[in-house]
């Protein structure tokens, strides 16, 4: 990984009950892709950034293909749901490899309502 890392500033908008996910492909230049072998990655949505608003409103679930350099990022419907509509919160998404820690995507996690509702 590199040693210095812009992160990439990116606004997401989900709606309140609807799970989400995406995936985030690590390549050179050329299009091989980086192996993620040993590399840890988190997802977290606040209210705020992290010294403002401590608590972790959502833990996104990661799933990686280290040969392939794939990270699955997702939130389930509940976890959508239990964030509430209208909301602007914050996210960002960083790896560590047990050296140095990297933030690689960030931005505003905006929340809207949902319409339809299911009907059992």
């Amino acid at each position: 990984m590199a040693a210095t890392v812009v992160p990439v500033m990116q606004n997401l908008l989900v709606t309140q009950g609807d799970s989400w996910s995406t995936s985030l492909l690590f390549a050179d230049s050329a299009g091989e892709p980086f192996d993620l072998s040993g590399v840890e990655f988190v997802g977290q949505v606040r209210a705020d950034f992290a010294d403002r608003a401590p608590d972790v409103l959502a833990e996104m679930s990661v799933d990686i293909d280290a040969e392939a350099g794939l990270v699955g990022l997702s939130l389930s419907s509940e976890q959508t749901a239990a964030l509430g509509g209208l909301s602007v919160l914050r996210y960002d998404v960083a790896s560590t490899d047990g050296t140095q820690r990297i933030t690689w995507l960030a931005g505003l996690f905006a929340v809207r309502q949902q319409v339809s509702r299911v009907v059992a």
